[in-house]
């Protein structure tokens, strides 16, 4: 059986063509900290379970309880097996010999990942946490996604976070406390109100950049980022000039509408998936060629 580290006080078993996630808290300081990692599981378990009923994208759950110990301070849930590995591989796989190759393999991925956060935001998801990493597939080459621990599901335009996140690579600006402050309403000590879908079309545009250029946009996606902050004020050629690597325009203006800083800015799913770049020449290219 092959354990791998799945977070500080998480492993992944996979066994049988099965994963199994195992999370332990006994090394959590205090019971309010137990119990907040108890919440951000059990979220996951619930979407998962919402999402399984509905759709097909989410990793399909198969099992989830407590191991028998003193405290319940061990928990898992199992999905089906990834064979397919994650996003971040293919990344590394992806053909680099000229542009236009690796422009159209993106293009075919990144539909595929389109069509699957269109789903689960159809069935009132917002995901949050949208990052290669919890991008999956399986041994069919089915694209899943996972990592749900932060999402929310409602169907209201716009959902309440806490402000818990770092502002890093994928997360959006709105995510982080005290970004766009004159954009959001507050309500509560550390909640915002914030458009969930918006907030993943944002992560969407860093992985397609990923994905193409092989490197993250920015590190964070702030003020304090000397690569985002030409797309805080609108100096758009100056972002991309600091890429300084051949890119269609069509793909350049993709990108750079996703990212936007103001949330209401942004594409939707919707106006992506009808985007002329989405459009060009798809022909499959074999990832070993």
């Amino acid at each position: 059986m092959k354990i791998e580290p799945f977070g500080r006080n998480t492993a992944t078993y996979c066994y049988h063509g099965v994963t199994y996630f195992l999370y332990h808290d006994k090394n959590s300081s205090t019971e309010e900290m137990r119990k907040s990692k108890r919440r951000v599981m059990t979220n996951q378990i619930r979407t998962l379970a919402h999402l399984n009923k509905n759709t097909a994208v989410a990793a399909k759950l198969y099992n989830c309880g407590y191991f028998p110990d003193k405290n319940n301070t061990n928990f898992f849930f199992c999905t089906e097996y990834f064979g397919g590995g994650s996003l971040s591989n293919l990344i590394s796989k992806l053909p680099k010999e000229g542009t236009q190759r690796n422009e159209v393999n993106c293009r075919r991925v990144f539909k595929e990942l389109l069509s699957a956060v269109n789903s689960i935001h159809e069935n009132n998801v917002a995901h949050l946490n949208l990052k290669p990493e919890n991008i999956m597939f399986n041994e069919k080459g089915e694209l899943k996604l996972i990592g749900f621990q932060y999402s929310v599901i409602s169907e209201a335009p716009k959902v309440r976070i806490n402000t818990g996140y770092n502002g890093k690579y994928c997360d959006a600006p709105e995510l982080k406390s005290g970004e766009i402050r004159n954009q959001l309403k507050t309500r509560g000590r550390g909640i915002k109100l914030i458009s969930g879908k918006s907030a993943d079309v944002f992560s969407l545009g860093v992985i397609l950049f990923l994905m193409y250029f092989g490197r993250y946009p920015f590190q964070r996606s702030d003020s304090t980022d000397n690569s985002y902050i030409f797309i805080i004020n609108e100096e758009y050629d100056k972002f991309w000039e600091q890429v300084d690597e051949p890119v269609s325009k069509s793909l350049q203006m993709l990108i750079t509408a996703m990212l936007l800083y103001v949330p209401e800015e942004r594409l939707t799913i919707k106006e992506i998936l009808n985007h002329p770049w989405l459009s060009e020449n798809s022909t499959k290219i074999d990832e070993g060629t």
